[in-house]
């Protein structure tokens, strides 16, 4: 699929915790699917992700599993994890050098899939790691 009509198909697709679907997805989930339906590369779930475990580790220890190195670069299909001090708190994929395909949302707030610049997204964190996969 290409990465535009998968960006139009994804708009709007509400955040629904451990979803990684075309109707639900939460951040994590969308990651996978980007990877999965634009970049034809099947990334394996984590232990404990569909189980709710903490993101910090599911989402660290997958990044680093998986190939991905953090790097300061900025390109399409980099992964965005944005910070909160020390914890996780979010992550997204870059459509290209300055946009986050992202979707925020959480138990007690719905969300759905958004597209922000890269910029504006760092403001409501403390810090942006950017991964890459070699």
């Amino acid at each position: 699929m290409h990465k535009n009509e998968f960006v139009e198909k994804m708009i709007g697709v509400p955040w629904v915790n451990r979803a990684h679907s075309f109707e639900a997805v939460d951040c994590y989930g969308l990651v996978l699917m980007y990877y999965k339906h634009v970049k034809g590369d099947e990334i394996n779930i984590p232990d404990g992700y569909e189980a709710g475990d903490d993101k910090n580790g599911c989402y660290i220890n997958w990044t680093l599993a998986s190939g991905f190195k953090e790097t300061k670069a900025r390109g399409e299909g980099n992964i965005i994890g944005m910070f909160k001090g020390e914890r996780l708190a979010h992550v997204g994929v870059m459509i290209d050098a300055v946009n986050v395909l992202h979707c925020r949302g959480d138990l007690e707030k719905a969300g759905h899939v958004e597209c922000h610049s890269l910029r504006s997204l760092s403001k409501f964190f403390t810090s942006v790691k950017i991964y890459t996969r070699e």
